[in-house]
This record gives C-alpha cells, sequence and structure tokens, in this order.
C-alpha cells in the first residue's frame, strides 16, 4: 500500500519527521476503496533518534479547519477582522428582579419560562418527542443570546415596516433604507431579552452587516 494515504502519510513523516502532516481524502484499499485521510508524524527515542512513524486514519466526520481548506483564511486574519466587532457582555441573563417579567418579544414568556422551554426542547425535540432535532450537547451559554439576535433582527424589521415600507422593499434594501436599518439596529434598539438587556455600544467597527 505504499501509493495509498498511508503510505504518503509513512513518507511525508520519515522525510519531514517533526512535523505532523496531513494526507488528503482518497480511496484506501483496507477500508475497501472508501475515502480515508491520515495525521502522521516522526517519532524519535529518549536521545531523539528516529525510530518510526506515528500515523492515525481519520473518522469519517473530520473536518478540516478552514485556513487549512481557505489558505487566504489565516486564523490571523480572521482575528483581525473581527477582533472588536462583537463583544457579549453580562451574564447570559437578566437580572433577578426581571427574570419573571413579561418578553416583548415572545409574547405569554418570562425570561425564565422561555429559557426552560428551550431546555425542554433540547431534551425532548421539537415538536416535543421529536428525537430527530433533540441537541444532544447544547451550548447552553449562547442559547439566549441566539434567542435575542432574532428579536434583534425582527424589532428592526418592525421599524422598517413602521416607517412605511414593505417587506419587498426590506428585502432588497436600497442605500438609504440599508443606512437606517443599520442606524435603527446600532443606536437605537433597546430591550430586556432572555439573556438580559439587550442594546449596541460602541459598535462602530467598519463593516457589513448580513
Amino acid at each position: 500500500w505504499k501509493d495509498s494515504g498511508l503510505g504518503n502519510a509513512f513518507e511525508a513523516a520519515m522525510a519531514s519527521p517533526d512535523e505532523v502532516h496531513y494526507i488528503d481524502w482518497k480511496p484506501y484499499g483496507p477500508s475497501g476503496d472508501a475515502p480515508a485521510a491520515f495525521f502522521a508524524t516522526g517519532l524519535r527515542d529518549k536521545d531523539g533518534l528516529l525510530i518510526g512513524v506515528y500515523s492515525i486514519q481519520l473518522p469519517p466526520e473530520f473536518e478540516r479547519s478552514i485556513e487549512e481548506l481557505q489558505p487566504q483564511c489565516k486564523l490571523e486574519s480572521i482575528a483581525e477582522a473581527f477582533e472588536g466587532a462583537v463583544n457579549v457582555g453580562g451574564i447570559g441573563r437578566p437580572i433577578d428582579e426581571n427574570l419573571e417579567k413579561p418578553l416583548k418579544c415572545f409574547k405569554g414568556h418570562s425570561a425564565k419560562s422561555l429559557s426552560r422551554l428551550i431546555d425542554n426542547h433540547f431534551a425532548s425535540g421539537y415538536p416535543a418527542g421529536n428525537a430527530a432535532n433533540r441537541v444532544m450537547d447544547p451550548y447552553y451559554d449562547i442559547k439566549a443570546h441566539t434567542v435575542d439576535a432574532t428579536c434583534a433582527l425582527a424589532f428592526t424589521l418592525q421599524h422598517m415596516l413602521s416607517q412605511g415600507r414593505t417587506i419587498q422593499q426590506i428585502q432588497r434594501l436600497d442605500e438609504s433604507s440599508y443606512t437606517e436599518f443599520n442606524r435603527y439596529l446600532r443606536n437605537e434598539l433597546d430591550f430586556q431579552g432572555v439573556s438580559g438587556r439587550v442594546k449596541f455600544s460602541d459598535n462602530n467597527k467598519p463593516n457589513l452587516l448580513t
């Protein structure tokens, strides 16, 4: 199997034993010609002598990092682009005195009751009992922010409609409408959400809203 992915991994590790090498997916005979990918690196003894190669076959669900798939998307470049653009502050829930107050965005619910409902659907699926969309390992720390982000867009849409714009116009914003959408979301939006008070401040990094 010297021409297989494993063979390529072995050769790469022998040539540069102090690096970790990735061999991309291609048919692999011992796996019934199913696509296989490998990591490999050299092994040295306590004296630094190269004594072999360590290689692993990656599981089918393995996904390469974005900076490997797209060379222009270096982590440093991504970090520089987003540095200071978004910062979620707070404790992820309202202060105690607001936990039971009605939510403006989800009528009939308080922050406490809606949070409990979300947790129930994480465990039981939606509608309840639908095992196909249960969330086995949810991101509890950001669940409230996800809900409030949806509400932020809904309130901004409501504002745009209140100014006489139609849904069709909002779907295809011209420059003035985009400017107003951006201005309201960044500067005027202010509501009590599942995560607490939702308001943007010092959000002045030049970029596009998506």
